[in-house]
């Protein structure tokens, strides 16, 4: 397969980056992987990679067909471990012939629930990357290289010969300083990352993207409002895609959801207000996704697990999310369910203040206390920065306990 050298020959070209080092700074290390498994060459070698270095992860797919193994970007611990080496790689034996050999996985993000283990078709992954024309651009990777998210990103840098720059520090500061510092005028990110990126700093003037790509969580209209008023002259898309199915539609009009048209363009149905995917095999994918039709416009409302049932009435922590987030004094909140032996479950949250001091937080307070019964956290704490997984999603399942 051609697009594997091509994998391989963007690491030599040292386009890509991770905490300021590209492959030439690792290329020792990661040659040891052909030693290591000649020496433990046991039957159906699977590899398992669910660090945060995109280095790793494209040298690993980049050589899968020639070092003859199986491979899992994520996490997974259902196979006998033979070993880890040193970049945090795990190597295992598949005795049971579980995994059909030389193939290629992804564990999804289990925001909501369980990680599940999906075979991604390669071919079919990088004939979904497109030609960008133009001169070379610079990325910004916020996704976790992992995801699938991260590997469209990836795939499109390398098969554009683009520049590509990711960290292991994540926080607002160090990205903003990696974005101004190399020019990078491409980001793809969840809604919450763009959130923590504009709160962060309101002066943009440093910064001319060309393009702001959202996916990953529902993108509201304030968000995609305040984007186009910071960066007026950028393209700004939304990407609806899932790791089973990959992307589906993406959207430019900057109005939040999707034009009902797209449900016949793009092969989708709703059933019971969840939206369905007719994939590749011509089954129907339920992605779980909830959604509103308003006039022409499909609208995302979440999804059936961010509804909870309190003492028989079911709350939807999204709702709940939005109206204390409504509040001048909170920049950001995560709401997640709690288990409570009397009914079930309670609402609780997570709350970042604008300004932290003890007037805004009896303030805060006192807001809540104003709150509809159902629509009010039982427990909540302020935090200086809300709980993110790896991609920059907020992470409710960490708080279900």
């Amino acid at each position: 397969m051609k697009q594997l050298q091509s994998l391989q020959n963007y690491l030599l070209e040292n386009k890509l980056y991770f905490d300021n080092k590209s492959f030439s700074q690792y290329q020792n290390e990661l040659n040891k992987i052909k030693f290591f498994i000649k020496d433990t060459r046991p039957n159906n070698l699977v590899l398992s990679y669910e660090g945060n270095n995109p280095l790793i992860s494209i040298y690993l797919i980049a050589n899968l067909k020639n070092l003859n193994y199986s491979l899992i970007l994520g996490d997974y611990k259902k196979l006998q471990k033979i070993s880890t080496d040193e970049l945090g790689i795990n190597y295992f034996e598949d005795s049971e012939n579980i995994l059909k050999p030389n193939s290629f996985f992804l564990t999804t993000s289990g925001t909501t629930g369980e990680p599940k283990l999906v075979n991604i078709d390669l071919k079919n992954l990088f004939e979904s990357i497109k030609d960008i024309n133009g001169e070379t651009d610079r990325w910004l990777l916020t996704y976790n290289p992992n995801s699938y998210a991260g590997l469209q990103v990836i795939l499109t840098a390398v098969f554009n010969s683009h520049f590509l720059y990711s960290t292991s520090n994540n926080n607002p500061k160090n990205l903003f300083e990696l974005i101004s510092q190399n020019n990078i005028n491409r980001i793809s990110g969840t809604p919450t990352f763009w959130k923590l990126l504009i709160n962060f700093n309101k002066n943009f003037k440093s910064i001319n993207l060309k393009n702001i790509t959202l996916g990953g969580e529902i993108a509201e209209q304030e968000l995609l409002n305040k984007l186009k008023d910071l960066f007026p002259n950028s393209k700004i898309n939304h990407i609806y895609a899932t790791t089973e199915t990959g992307v589906v539609f993406s959207v430019s009009d900057l109005f939040e959801g999707f034009p009902k048209e797209y449900l016949e363009k793009y092969n989708l149905r709703l059933v019971n207000n969840e939206l369905h995917i007719l994939d590749k095999n011509n089954k129907w994918f339920n992605t779980k996704d909830i959604c509103e039709v308003k006039n022409n416009r499909i609208i995302f409302k979440g999804r059936d697990e961010e509804n909870i049932k309190i003492a028989g009435r079911k709350v939807n922590i999204l709702k709940v999310e939005n109206i204390l987030i409504s509040s001048e004094l909170i920049e950001d909140a995560i709401v997640y369910a709690k288990k409570n032996p009397i009914t079930g479950f309670i609402v609780s949250a997570e709350i970042k203040l604008k300004e932290k001091n003890s007037s805004n937080i009896q303030k805060v307070d006192d807001f809540i206390k104003t709150l509809n019964r159902y629509d009010r956290p039982s427990t909540y704490k302020i935090v200086d920065k809300i709980s993110l997984n790896r991609n920059l999603k907020k992470s409710r399942k960490q708080n279900e306990e």
